[in-house]
């Protein structure tokens, strides 16, 4: 799996403000960055590595913050790089009240944005195992991260999308 360094420029209506961040799903995080920095920003993915780990991508992304510091631009990112996220992204599953999966996301920040509640509310209720946004929410430990994009299915079984 790909973890992927970008750099979104037009921050707040504004070509001087760019961010610069990583993801494992770029079109996920472009719709959470639009809800903070307007929907007029455009991503560029400026490089990628073959890893999810932290000691792999963090090098890259801090090489990318401060190569754009000693740039025009107006940097937003408020650290060195690895600030936004702790490293540890795993699939999770929205569970109904008898135990079945309805649904699996590939990340807390998939799940977030498509029912539009705050990452932590998922968070908490996978620690204290109780419903958020009408859901038991369960960290998906069997999962294999295929080299293709996936879905889950109401069938359980994989679904490769081309």
């Amino acid at each position: 799996m790909k973890t992927y360094i970008y750099k979104l420029e037009n921050c707040y209506n504004n070509p001087q403000l760019i961010y610069i961040g990583k993801t494992i799903d770029p079109i996920c995080r472009l719709k959470h960055h639009k809800k903070t920095y307007g929907d007029q920003i455009n991503m560029v993915i400026i490089d990628e590595i073959n890893s999810i780990l932290t000691e792999d991508w963090l090098p890259l992304e801090s090489k990318w913050i401060s190569i754009m510091k000693q740039t025009p631009y107006i940097l937003l990112n408020q650290n060195n790089g690895g600030g936004g996220s702790n490293g540890e992204i795993y699939p999770i599953l929205a569970k109904n009240m008898n135990g079945k999966t309805i649904k699996w996301y590939s990340s807390i920040q998939e799940a977030s944005i498509e029912l539009n509640i705050r990452p932590q509310n998922i968070k908490n209720a996978i620690k204290s195992k109780k419903q958020s946004a009408g859901y038991y929410w369960v960290k998906d430990i069997d999962v294999k991260w295929p080299d293709t994009p996936t879905q889950y299915s109401s069938t359980n079984e994989w679904v490769f999308r081309p």
